[in-house]
Protein backbone atom coordinates (compact mmCIF):
# COMPACT_ATOMS: atom_id res chain seq x y z
CA UNK A 1 0.00 0.00 0.00
CA UNK A 2 1.47 3.32 -1.07
CA UNK A 3 2.01 6.37 1.47
CA UNK A 4 -0.28 9.20 1.48
CA UNK A 5 3.25 11.02 0.88
CA UNK A 6 3.98 9.54 -2.37
CA UNK A 7 0.41 10.29 -3.22
CA UNK A 8 0.69 13.60 -2.52
CA UNK A 9 3.88 13.85 -4.66
CA UNK A 10 2.12 11.87 -7.29
CA UNK A 11 -0.56 14.70 -7.60
CA UNK A 12 1.43 17.49 -7.71
CA UNK A 13 3.45 16.00 -10.28
CA UNK A 14 0.13 15.13 -12.20
CA UNK A 15 -0.76 18.65 -11.55
CA UNK A 16 2.25 20.31 -12.89
CA UNK A 17 2.18 18.07 -16.48
CA UNK A 18 -1.34 19.31 -16.42
CA UNK A 19 -1.15 23.23 -15.70
CA UNK A 20 2.66 23.26 -16.57
CA UNK A 21 2.65 23.80 -20.11
CA UNK A 22 -0.22 26.36 -19.61
CA UNK A 23 1.46 28.14 -17.50
CA UNK A 24 4.68 28.40 -19.97
CA UNK A 25 2.63 29.38 -22.65
CA UNK A 26 1.06 32.60 -20.66
CA UNK A 27 4.88 33.28 -19.57
CA UNK A 28 5.78 33.53 -23.60
CA UNK A 29 2.73 35.65 -24.66
CA UNK A 30 3.80 38.28 -21.98
CA UNK A 31 7.21 38.38 -22.64
CA UNK A 32 6.01 38.84 -26.90
CA UNK A 33 3.59 41.42 -25.46
CA UNK A 34 6.00 43.19 -23.45
CA UNK A 35 8.34 43.14 -26.45
CA UNK A 36 5.94 44.72 -28.47
CA UNK A 37 5.23 48.27 -26.65
CA UNK A 38 1.60 46.60 -25.56
CA UNK A 39 2.38 47.68 -22.30
CA UNK A 40 3.90 50.98 -23.01
CA UNK A 41 0.64 52.49 -21.63
CA UNK A 42 2.20 51.86 -18.04
CA UNK A 43 2.46 55.45 -16.00
CA UNK A 44 6.18 55.42 -15.44
CA UNK A 45 7.37 58.34 -14.37
CA UNK A 46 10.16 60.19 -16.99
CA UNK A 47 13.19 58.56 -16.55
CA UNK A 48 17.07 59.01 -18.37
CA UNK A 49 17.11 56.85 -20.99
CA UNK A 50 20.85 54.39 -20.33
CA UNK A 51 23.09 57.11 -21.68
CA UNK A 52 26.27 57.40 -19.26
CA UNK A 53 27.05 60.63 -20.36
CA UNK A 54 23.51 62.18 -20.16
CA UNK A 55 21.49 62.98 -17.20
CA UNK A 56 18.32 64.30 -15.70
CA UNK A 57 16.75 65.99 -12.77
CA UNK A 58 13.96 68.20 -11.37
CA UNK A 59 11.00 68.10 -14.00
CA UNK A 60 8.23 70.20 -13.91
CA UNK A 61 5.56 69.98 -16.45
CA UNK A 62 2.67 72.64 -17.01
CA UNK A 63 -0.91 72.54 -18.00
CA UNK A 64 -0.36 74.83 -21.19
CA UNK A 65 2.37 72.00 -22.19
CA UNK A 66 6.02 73.44 -21.15
CA UNK A 67 8.26 70.68 -20.07
CA UNK A 68 11.35 71.79 -18.18
CA UNK A 69 14.17 69.13 -16.99
CA UNK A 70 17.84 70.02 -15.64
CA UNK A 71 19.92 68.43 -17.93
CA UNK A 72 23.73 67.28 -16.91
CA UNK A 73 26.29 66.22 -19.04
CA UNK A 74 29.25 64.03 -17.66
CA UNK A 75 31.31 63.46 -21.08
CA UNK A 76 34.56 63.60 -21.92
CA UNK A 77 34.60 66.49 -24.45
CA UNK A 78 31.88 69.78 -25.17
CA UNK A 79 28.91 68.96 -26.61
CA UNK A 80 26.82 71.84 -28.57
CA UNK A 81 22.82 71.07 -28.23
CA UNK A 82 21.29 72.11 -31.93
CA UNK A 83 17.51 71.39 -31.57
CA UNK A 84 15.12 70.81 -28.59
CA UNK A 85 11.76 67.88 -29.77
CA UNK A 86 9.19 66.59 -27.67
CA UNK A 87 6.62 64.22 -28.58
CA UNK A 88 3.15 63.29 -26.13
CA UNK A 89 4.14 59.71 -27.15
CA UNK A 90 6.54 57.12 -26.26
CA UNK A 91 7.86 55.59 -29.52
CA UNK A 92 7.42 57.97 -32.24
CA UNK A 93 10.47 59.81 -33.53
CA UNK A 94 9.80 63.56 -33.31
CA UNK A 95 8.11 65.23 -35.80
CA UNK A 96 8.16 68.91 -37.15
CA UNK A 97 6.05 70.79 -35.17
CA UNK A 98 7.63 69.58 -31.86
CA UNK A 99 10.95 70.74 -33.04
CA UNK A 100 12.89 73.78 -31.57
CA UNK A 101 15.85 75.20 -33.11
CA UNK A 102 19.29 75.97 -30.28
CA UNK A 103 22.38 76.48 -29.81
CA UNK A 104 23.89 75.35 -26.31
CA UNK A 105 27.14 75.05 -25.67
CA UNK A 106 27.48 72.42 -22.94
CA UNK A 107 30.97 71.82 -21.00
CA UNK A 108 31.99 68.65 -19.73
CA UNK A 109 30.41 68.49 -15.91
CA UNK A 110 27.90 70.72 -16.93
CA UNK A 111 24.12 71.14 -15.87
CA UNK A 112 21.80 73.17 -17.48
CA UNK A 113 17.80 73.58 -18.01
CA UNK A 114 16.09 72.36 -21.33
CA UNK A 115 12.55 73.38 -21.64
CA UNK A 116 10.89 71.53 -24.36
CA UNK A 117 7.79 72.55 -25.53
CA UNK A 118 5.03 69.44 -26.04
CA UNK A 119 2.45 69.50 -28.59
CA UNK A 120 -0.43 69.34 -26.53
CA UNK A 121 -3.24 70.40 -27.62
CA UNK A 122 -5.64 71.99 -24.78
CA UNK A 123 -4.92 72.97 -20.85
CA UNK A 124 -4.57 69.94 -18.87
CA UNK A 125 -5.78 70.00 -15.74
CA UNK A 126 -3.10 69.82 -12.72
CA UNK A 127 -2.59 66.19 -11.92
CA UNK A 128 -3.49 64.72 -15.60
CA UNK A 129 -0.53 62.88 -16.57
CA UNK A 130 0.61 62.29 -20.26
CA UNK A 131 3.52 60.05 -22.25
CA UNK A 132 6.26 61.86 -23.53
CA UNK A 133 9.19 61.27 -25.62
CA UNK A 134 12.45 63.69 -25.44
CA UNK A 135 14.91 63.84 -27.81
CA UNK A 136 17.60 66.70 -28.23
CA UNK A 137 20.21 66.88 -31.30
CA UNK A 138 23.96 67.87 -30.89
CA UNK A 139 27.48 68.54 -32.65
CA UNK A 140 30.25 67.63 -31.33
CA UNK A 141 33.97 68.59 -31.95
CA UNK A 142 34.55 65.57 -34.41
CA UNK A 143 31.15 64.72 -35.76
CA UNK A 144 27.91 67.15 -36.30
CA UNK A 145 23.81 66.27 -36.42
CA UNK A 146 23.71 63.61 -33.68
CA UNK A 147 20.51 62.75 -32.57
CA UNK A 148 19.63 60.91 -28.92
CA UNK A 149 16.62 60.07 -27.44
CA UNK A 150 17.49 61.19 -24.13
CA UNK A 151 13.97 60.29 -21.88
CA UNK A 152 10.91 58.81 -22.07
CA UNK A 153 7.92 58.48 -19.36
CA UNK A 154 4.58 59.83 -17.59
CA UNK A 155 4.83 63.57 -16.81
CA UNK A 156 1.89 64.38 -14.69
CA UNK A 157 0.76 68.22 -14.88
CA UNK A 158 2.42 70.01 -11.80
CA UNK A 159 1.14 73.70 -11.90
CA UNK A 160 -1.14 75.77 -13.87
CA UNK A 161 -0.06 77.74 -17.15
CA UNK A 162 -1.63 80.70 -17.50
CA UNK A 163 -3.14 80.88 -21.42
CA UNK A 164 -2.30 84.49 -23.35
CA UNK A 165 -3.90 85.71 -25.90
CA UNK A 166 -1.19 87.56 -28.36
CA UNK A 167 -1.04 90.18 -31.43
CA UNK A 168 1.96 90.48 -33.06
CA UNK A 169 2.91 93.78 -35.04
CA UNK A 170 5.18 96.39 -36.61
CA UNK A 171 5.97 99.41 -35.08
CA UNK A 172 6.72 102.29 -36.79
CA UNK A 173 8.01 104.50 -34.07
CA UNK A 174 10.34 103.69 -31.12
CA UNK A 175 8.04 106.36 -29.04
CA UNK A 176 4.85 104.28 -29.86
CA UNK A 177 2.53 104.30 -26.62
CA UNK A 178 0.12 101.77 -26.58
CA UNK A 179 -3.00 101.05 -24.72
CA UNK A 180 -4.49 97.38 -24.31
CA UNK A 181 -6.99 97.15 -27.00
CA UNK A 182 -8.22 93.39 -27.67
CA UNK A 183 -7.64 93.97 -30.99
CA UNK A 184 -4.69 96.32 -31.62
CA UNK A 185 -5.74 97.45 -35.32
CA UNK A 186 -8.29 98.93 -33.78
CA UNK A 187 -6.65 101.11 -31.12
CA UNK A 188 -6.65 104.65 -32.01
CA UNK A 189 -3.23 105.14 -29.82
CA UNK A 190 -1.70 102.99 -31.87
CA UNK A 191 0.59 104.46 -35.32
CA UNK A 192 0.16 104.18 -38.96
CA UNK A 193 0.48 101.72 -40.86
CA UNK A 194 0.43 99.02 -38.01
CA UNK A 195 0.33 94.95 -39.42
CA UNK A 196 -1.36 92.64 -37.67
CA UNK A 197 0.80 89.54 -38.31
CA UNK A 198 -0.79 86.42 -36.18
CA UNK A 199 -2.87 85.64 -32.91
CA UNK A 200 -2.02 82.23 -31.40
CA UNK A 201 -1.68 81.23 -27.87
CA UNK A 202 1.14 81.33 -25.43
CA UNK A 203 1.64 79.69 -22.53
CA UNK A 204 3.51 80.51 -19.09
CA UNK A 205 6.12 78.62 -18.08
CA UNK A 206 7.46 77.29 -14.42
CA UNK A 207 9.76 80.01 -12.59
CA UNK A 208 11.44 79.78 -9.15
CA UNK A 209 9.12 82.75 -7.88
CA UNK A 210 5.77 81.56 -9.19
CA UNK A 211 4.61 81.66 -12.86
CA UNK A 212 5.65 83.38 -15.86
CA UNK A 213 7.15 83.18 -19.10
CA UNK A 214 9.69 83.98 -20.98
CA UNK A 215 10.96 84.57 -25.03
CA UNK A 216 13.44 85.75 -27.16
CA UNK A 217 15.01 86.24 -30.08
CA UNK A 218 18.03 83.91 -31.25
CA UNK A 219 20.47 85.95 -29.92
CA UNK A 220 18.70 85.68 -25.78
CA UNK A 221 17.33 82.07 -27.06
CA UNK A 222 18.14 79.27 -23.45
CA UNK A 223 19.24 82.16 -21.26
CA UNK A 224 18.04 82.36 -17.69
CA UNK A 225 15.90 84.62 -15.82
CA UNK A 226 14.96 84.31 -12.15
CA UNK A 227 15.19 80.20 -13.40
CA UNK A 228 13.03 80.48 -16.19
CA UNK A 229 15.06 79.43 -19.93
CA UNK A 230 14.17 81.67 -22.34
CA UNK A 231 12.31 79.75 -25.67
CA UNK A 232 11.88 81.36 -28.89
CA UNK A 233 9.28 83.20 -29.84
CA UNK A 234 6.08 80.66 -31.17
CA UNK A 235 6.67 82.31 -34.51
CA UNK A 236 9.99 83.85 -36.40
CA UNK A 237 10.03 87.46 -34.89
CA UNK A 238 9.26 90.10 -37.76
CA UNK A 239 12.08 91.17 -40.09
CA UNK A 240 14.81 90.91 -37.84
CA UNK A 241 16.88 92.58 -38.58
CA UNK A 242 18.62 95.77 -40.22
CA UNK A 243 20.77 97.32 -37.69
CA UNK A 244 22.13 99.42 -37.78
CA UNK A 245 18.87 101.63 -38.20
CA UNK A 246 18.22 104.81 -39.43
CA UNK A 247 15.15 105.74 -38.06
CA UNK A 248 11.30 104.86 -37.81
CA UNK A 249 9.65 103.22 -39.31
CA UNK A 250 11.91 100.31 -38.13
CA UNK A 251 12.20 97.15 -39.47
CA UNK A 252 11.37 94.91 -35.96
CA UNK A 253 8.88 93.48 -34.02
CA UNK A 254 5.90 93.67 -30.77
CA UNK A 255 2.98 92.10 -29.41
CA UNK A 256 0.15 92.61 -27.43
CA UNK A 257 -0.54 89.94 -24.96
CA UNK A 258 -3.82 89.65 -22.96
CA UNK A 259 -4.27 87.31 -20.16
CA UNK A 260 -7.02 86.80 -17.30
CA UNK A 261 -6.28 85.65 -13.78
CA UNK A 262 -7.40 85.45 -10.27
CA UNK A 263 -6.18 88.32 -7.48
CA UNK A 264 -6.48 88.74 -4.32
CA UNK A 265 -4.05 90.53 -1.88
CA UNK A 266 -0.37 91.79 -2.85
CA UNK A 267 1.71 90.27 -6.08
CA UNK A 268 5.52 91.09 -7.14
CA UNK A 269 5.35 91.93 -11.05
CA UNK A 270 8.76 91.27 -12.81
CA UNK A 271 9.84 91.85 -15.95
CA UNK A 272 12.78 91.70 -18.14
CA UNK A 273 12.98 93.93 -21.17
CA UNK A 274 14.46 94.54 -24.31
CA UNK A 275 13.80 96.48 -26.03
CA UNK A 276 10.29 98.19 -24.37
CA UNK A 277 7.53 96.63 -21.98
CA UNK A 278 4.77 98.52 -19.94
CA UNK A 279 1.94 95.91 -18.09
CA UNK A 280 -1.50 96.79 -17.50
CA UNK A 281 -4.54 95.75 -15.60
CA UNK A 282 -7.82 96.13 -14.59
CA UNK A 283 -10.30 94.20 -13.39
CA UNK A 284 -13.12 92.84 -15.47
CA UNK A 285 -16.03 94.36 -15.62
CA UNK A 286 -13.92 98.01 -15.15
CA UNK A 287 -13.06 100.33 -18.12
CA UNK A 288 -10.17 101.74 -16.40
CA UNK A 289 -7.04 100.47 -17.02
CA UNK A 290 -3.90 100.63 -14.48
CA UNK A 291 0.03 101.33 -15.45
CA UNK A 292 2.38 98.92 -13.51
CA UNK A 293 5.32 100.76 -14.63
CA UNK A 294 4.15 103.57 -15.73
CA UNK A 295 6.06 103.89 -18.59
CA UNK A 296 9.30 103.28 -17.05
CA UNK A 297 10.47 100.37 -18.98
CA UNK A 298 9.23 101.59 -22.52
CA UNK A 299 12.30 102.71 -24.19
CA UNK A 300 15.27 100.69 -26.00
CA UNK A 301 17.46 99.02 -23.68
CA UNK A 302 19.96 95.95 -23.14
CA UNK A 303 18.16 93.03 -20.90
CA UNK A 304 16.65 95.40 -18.07
CA UNK A 305 15.16 93.99 -14.76
CA UNK A 306 11.83 96.23 -13.54
CA UNK A 307 10.09 94.94 -10.36
CA UNK A 308 6.67 96.43 -8.79
CA UNK A 309 4.30 95.41 -5.59
CA UNK A 310 0.75 95.93 -6.88
CA UNK A 311 -2.33 95.40 -4.44
CA UNK A 312 -5.34 93.67 -5.60
CA UNK A 313 -8.58 93.42 -4.41
CA UNK A 314 -10.57 89.97 -4.78
CA UNK A 315 -11.41 89.42 -8.06
CA UNK A 316 -10.88 88.06 -11.86
CA UNK A 317 -8.14 90.58 -13.56
CA UNK A 318 -7.86 91.43 -17.27
CA UNK A 319 -3.98 91.69 -17.54
CA UNK A 320 -2.05 92.98 -20.71
CA UNK A 321 1.55 93.20 -21.76
CA UNK A 322 2.79 95.68 -24.37
CA UNK A 323 6.25 94.54 -25.49
CA UNK A 324 8.34 96.55 -28.47
CA UNK A 325 11.89 95.24 -30.09
CA UNK A 326 13.37 97.65 -32.13
CA UNK A 327 16.34 97.69 -34.83
CA UNK A 328 18.25 94.14 -33.62
CA UNK A 329 17.79 90.79 -33.12
CA UNK A 330 18.66 91.18 -28.95
CA UNK A 331 14.98 91.06 -28.12
CA UNK A 332 13.46 89.28 -25.09
CA UNK A 333 10.36 89.44 -23.17
CA UNK A 334 10.47 88.23 -19.50
CA UNK A 335 7.27 88.53 -17.24
CA UNK A 336 6.79 87.20 -13.65
CA UNK A 337 4.11 87.36 -11.34
CA UNK A 338 3.84 86.15 -7.71
CA UNK A 339 3.34 86.79 -4.31
CA UNK A 340 4.81 89.75 -2.72
CA UNK A 341 6.60 87.38 -0.29
CA UNK A 342 8.72 85.25 -2.97
CA UNK A 343 9.83 88.24 -4.84
CA UNK A 344 13.26 88.78 -5.57
CA UNK A 345 14.60 91.26 -3.15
Amino acid sequence: MRSKHVEKTQSAMEYLMTYGWAILLIAVIFIALFELGVFDFLPLPIACLPNPSFLCSNESFSSGGSFTETFGYIGTEPITITGLACNVTLAAPPKTPSFESAHILIEPGQKVQLTFQCPTSSQMRIGTSIPLSLWFYYNTSSESGLEDKYAQGWATVNYQSFLWNVTEWTPSSSNVQLLPYNTISANPASPSGISVVNTTQWSSINSNLGNGWAFGTDWHNHDVYFGMETTLFPIPPLNLDNAPCSGPPYSSHAYTAISYMHFNGTYNITIVSDDATEVFYKQIGSNTWTSVFNGNAWKGQPPTEYTQNVVFSNGNYEVAVDYMDTCDPAGVSVFVISPAALAVQ
